[in-house]
């Protein structure tokens, strides 16, 4: 405090930190992204607000970002391919998939069939991503139902996975 008096107006105008950060990010975010649910950019304004707070993101968290840009873009949608053209060519969405490659070991076998959606809704094939996904299709195939499989299936050929014959 004494220190304070003796400083320069504009120094102590300075505000190192606006709010404190909540408790809990991976909740708070979670709760963010079930508000911004048909928003492109609000979704990746999010991912980038978090990416700013949090030196590693939860990664539940950053499935369910990349899954949540999937169904915004899903087969059923009105936006036109080179709204997607636009969102893959954005640094922010770079660092979304980097950071799920980064990570790949710990995708979840419940994962695999939204994340490969996801991929196929934006028309995005991540080569480093693929083989893992791959992998926990062939190796847990009698897990998922039928319908399960046939999506999966149907999102492999549209990414275009599969042999030339």
């Amino acid at each position: 405090m004494y220190d304070a008096a003796f400083m320069p107006k504009r120094l102590r105008k300075i505000k190192v930190f606006t709010a404190r950060p909540p408790d809990s990010l991976p909740i708070y975010f979670h709760e963010k992204l079930s508000k911004a649910n048909s928003n492109p950019r609000s979704i990746i304004k999010l991912y980038r607000r978090y990416m700013k707070l949090d030196d590693e993101i939860d990664y539940k968290w950053l499935v369910r970002c990349f899954c949540q840009l999937g169904n915004v873009f899903g087969f059923n949608s009105f936006w036109a391919p080179r709204d997607k053209q636009q969102i893959h060519s954005l640094p922010s969405f770079k660092c979304l998939v980097y950071d799920l490659i980064e990570r790949r070991e710990q995708i979840q076998p419940e994962m695999v069939p939204r994340l490969l959606y996801a991929m196929a809704a934006l028309e995005y094939r991540s080569y480093h991503l693929l083989p893992t996904l791959l992998e926990h299709v062939e190796a847990n195939l009698h897990r998922w139902r039928l319908p399960t499989a046939c999506n999966m299936a149907l999102c492999l050929a549209l990414l275009g996975v599969g042999e030339d014959t």
